[in-house]
């Protein structure tokens, strides 16, 4: 059931991957000892990348900060949760979310962004420095993290967790898919 929530969610079909995310978790209750059912992760993240994948942020939030409790050193349960803060306007959410997230994967572009959007909206950094750090390069291009604007760069840093300070600060090149050069 939970891979065919997988499916129908990638597929935009919301409803059926709750239904089917339902139907896993009444599964689970028949086999196990009554309230004691267990409740994996995977389901909450289901639900929450359904939700998302159309836009339905509010809905959002409760599965996919379920799934942050329940698989905390989880990046990509952070992705999603950043995200979804970052779209129901939590801006100082969505920073706390990216910033945990990347305590377990400190170059995640997908955390590194939500954390530099959130710190744009909360006038931390300007908007327009969040543009150049975020912006695609062109295909067969590389880009490399000195481009970014520092202060841009200095800001973003001071909000990673302290241990990997040193590691985002290192110059390092990348092309468009995010592959080091």
């Amino acid at each position: 059931k939970a891979q065919l929530g997988w499916v129908a969610s990638k597929q935009g079909r919301v409803d059926d991957a709750l239904a089917l995310v339902s139907e896993a978790r009444a599964l689970l209750a028949e086999t196990a000892p009554a309230g004691k059912a267990p409740n994996p992760p995977v389901l909450d993240a289901i639900a929450a990348d359904a939700l998302a994948r159309v836009w339905r942020w509010d809905d959002a939030v409760a599965p996919a900060k379920a799934c942050t409790e329940r698989a905390p050193q989880n990046a990509a349960a952070w992705v999603v949760y950043a995200r979804v803060l970052g779209s129901v306007g939590d801006n100082a959410g969505a920073l706390a979310a990216a910033t945990q997230g990347l305590t377990y994967a400190p170059r995640d572009q997908d955390l590194l962004r939500s954390q530099a959007t959130a710190l744009a909206a909360l006038g931390l950094i300007a908007g327009s420095a969040v543009t150049i750090a975020l912006a695609d390069t062109p295909k067969g291009n590389a880009m490399s993290t000195t481009a970014i604007a520092q202060p841009v760069a200095d800001t973003i840093v001071t909000y990673m967790p302290a241990g990997y300070r040193e590691i985002a600060r290192r110059p390092v090149t990348v092309d468009n898919e995010g592959a080091e050069l």
